[in-house]
């Protein structure tokens, strides 16, 4: 245990630059699938359900929250509950990682001779600037929506 919750939240700080990385990296990938496996005349209603799947993925992290609080004590929740939503995530993890081991090329990537590579050091010794205003931005973002959801749900264990 830490004193005052001091080194939680410094580790917890050190990590927030990792999750950011994490799920901005999915993001443009996710998108740019959804519309290249669309018809063409449909590939930004087909991109727009990634902002859809973050904001339903962002309500159901809220119900759940909201269940635990209900279910158990404040105590039980930080003590052992709170550890019941990522169980939940590693019994959907294969089923992502399946879905994407089956999942054919698209017509574009298919018809590409070579695909095109750039390095992570190339990008970031090339758009220094870019990236560290990218990366400001995303974090900045999940900053405001994390504020937003944690406030919203306030918990209500019973004593």
């Amino acid at each position: 245990m830490t004193v005052n919750g001091t080194q939680d939240a410094r580790g917890s700080l050190c990590r927030r630059p990792e999750l950011g990385i994490s799920a901005g990296g999915e993001f443009g990938t996710a998108t740019a699938m959804l519309a290249e496996y669309a018809p063409k005349r449909r590939r930004s209603f087909y991109g727009s359900w990634q902002m859809f799947a973050q904001a339903l993925g962002a309500l159901i992290a809220i119900a759940m929250g909201a269940v635990l609080s209900n279910l158990f004590s404040k105590e039980s929740v930080e003590s052992w509950a709170w550890r019941l939503p990522f169980v939940l995530g590693l019994l959907i993890g294969p089923i992502g990682i399946y879905i994407r081991n089956r999942m054919p090329e698209t017509e574009a990537f298919s018809r590409l001779s070579k695909p095109a590579r750039a390095p992570l050091s190339k990008v970031l010794s090339r758009y220094p600037r870019e990236v560290f205003i990218s990366a400001t931005r995303r974090w900045a973002w999940h900053q405001a929506v994390r504020s937003d959801f944690a406030s919203a749900a306030p918990h209500r264990g019973r004593a």
